[in-house]
């Protein structure tokens, strides 16, 4: 169905942080806009940290970027996937 909007879910599977905490915080403004999208964490102990866009109605999962370390800043969060989403998508 042309110009019909797929729901995409932002996934950030890594360890807790403070960083993390507050970029999916940042991101719900983006993602959860009515039935559009959604983010959600998966906490898990690791020295990195997934950014992943999930398609549930396609079956798709595109890994978008990982932010090496176990407490990187907010800004390599920003950096990876706001990188990402501009060379798949152009600008938000």
């Amino acid at each position: 169905m042309p110009g019909r909007r797929l729901f995409k879910r932002v996934v950030i599977v890594g360890p807790r942080t403070r960083a993390a905490e507050r970029f999916a915080e940042e991101l719900f403004p983006y993602f959860n806009r009515g039935v559009n999208g959604s983010v959600r964490t998966v906490w898990v102990e690791r020295g990195y940290t997934e950014i992943w866009l999930e398609v549930p109605s396609r079956g798709e999962r595109i890994l978008l970027g990982v932010v090496r370390g176990r407490d990187p800043p907010l800004r390599a969060y920003r950096a990876v996937f706001w990188g990402a989403w501009r060379r798949l998508f152009g600008r938000p």
